[in-house]
Order: structure tokens, then sequence, then C-alpha cells
């Protein structure tokens, strides 16, 4: 036997061609957990925002899983992330936090929502549209065909009060039950503590304008508070959906298409 094969190794040749081996999975295993230049998870920048990543689940309007959802993580271009952490920081003085939806919504996902909106990926879940055809979801605006959630620089997301009570007009919430639709939000929501905004996250109705007057006066004073904490940082809100909030950004304007993971 050689010194090498005494010592339980291998021969040099075998050695390289393991560790040529070897490197190259390692390097394919970084790049599909690589983000994007410029992108980060929201978790390793504001720790203390919860996330309920919608669409990373069957619970929402198509009903089930939407491509490119592999982990239910929010993924934001890094000022959006920090500029969130900064919402979260005031909001807490008053007893409030952020609960995010979505955040990065890779262009495979966009695609999916178009097929379902055409009827090619099942019937979807009418909860989340009880008083419009899923024909009208995209035409009034609800869904985008280019989504500036695909360039990192949109967010959905609401309010939930923190532990020790806020101090706003909220109303409480119940579990959910599986007979209420989006319209009513109480009964709806997954969380019992977020508050009331009139209508559930992805609403798609009239109701869920940030303005719509079919709101009570407390749900419109909770709305506005969360488009003024957004607004100090520089985010503007999308006048159909209260939830959906954009940070104008300069070098974020290529759509992506890597994974959510």
């Amino acid at each position: 036997m050689s010194g090498s094969n005494r010592r339980g190794g291998f021969p040099p040749a075998l050695m390289l061609v393991c560790i040529g081996l070897t490197g190259g999975a390692l390097s394919a295993a970084a790049a599909d957990t690589r983000l994007a230049r410029g992108f980060v998870h929201l978790s390793a920048v504001a720790p203390e925002i919860r996330q309920d990543i919608r669409y990373f689940g069957a619970d929402n309007f198509t009903g089930r899983r939407v491509p490119g959802y592999e982990a239910g993580e929010c993924i934001l271009a890094r000022p959006v992330a920090e500029a969130l952490g900064r919402v979260q920081a005031r909001l807490e003085r008053d007893g409030f936090g952020l609960l995010v939806f979505d955040c990065f919504r890779p262009v495979r996902a966009v695609q999916g929502f178009m097929a379902w909106a055409s009827g090619q990926a099942g019937v979807g879940n009418r909860a989340y549209f009880p008083r419009i055809s899923r024909a009208r979801i995209i035409p009034l605006g609800y869904v985008a065909r280019r989504s500036s959630h695909s360039r990192g620089i949109s967010v959905d997301l609401t309010l939930v009060r923190l532990p020790g009570g806020a101090k706003a007009p909220v109303t409480g919430s119940a579990p959910v039950k599986k007979e209420a639709t989006c319209l009513d939000a109480v009964r709806f929501n997954r969380s019992a503590d977020e508050v009331d905004m009139g209508t559930a996250f992805d609403c798609f109705d009239v109701k869920s304008h940030t303005a719509s007057k079919a709101v009570s006066g407390v749900q419109r004073a909770n709305r506005k508070r969360l488009v003024d904490a957004m607004a100090r940082e520089g985010f503007q809100n999308y006048a159909r959906d209260w939830w959906h909030f954009s940070m104008p950004l300069e070098g974020y304007g290529k759509a992506r298409d890597f994974p959510v993971r």
C-alpha cells in the first residue's frame, strides 16, 4: 500500500476529481440560494416584522400555492426592507406593528396569475372575489399583468395590535369562519390581532379601495393610520388596494424571476 492509502486517503488524481465535484456542487447550491444583487430577506433586516406570505400556501384567491413561492419568506430591495423597519419602529410606540402578506413576486408568479385569470388553473377561492367574476379581476385593476412586486419595490401588508394594547380605535378580530368572505374582515382574517381594515387582504372589491365610503369611520381611521405611517418613509399606496404600497427607487427597474426561498 502507498503512504496515502495507509492514512485512509485517496490517490492525488482522485482527490482532485472529488474536490472539483464538491466545489461545483457547493457553487451550485450557493447559486440556488443567492438573492439578486440589492435584495434581502426582510427577516435579516427587520426580524420584528411578522410575515404571513399567502402565496406560499393555498389560502389565496387562486386556491393553490403560486408558482415561484418555495418558502414563506419576504424578500425586498434593501432600501425598502430598511424603510419598513423604520415604519415598524414608529408604529411600536403606539402599540402597533406590521404584518406582511407579499413582497417580491417572481415573474413566473405573475404569469401564473394571468393563466388563472384566463381560466387555465382551477376555479380559485370565491371568498376573495365574492361580488365579481374572475374575468373582471384584471380589467378592474386588482391584479396587474406586470407587477412592481417583481422589482422588489412593493409590499402588501396590514397593521396588527401588539401585546399590551393599541392606542387607537380598532375593532377586535375573531377566529376565521369558513363561511365568511373577505368582505367581513373580522371573521375572515387569519390572525386575531389584525386591525380591522373593513376587508381582508386581497379582497377584490370596491370596498377595498383605500378611500371607500363603504367602510366604517373606525375602519377608515385604521387605513389612514397605515397609509400615513408608510408615507412618512416614502411609500405610495395603490388606491384600489388599501394593503398595497410601493417605493419608487432608482436601479430597481428590472422585473426579476428568481424563486422565493
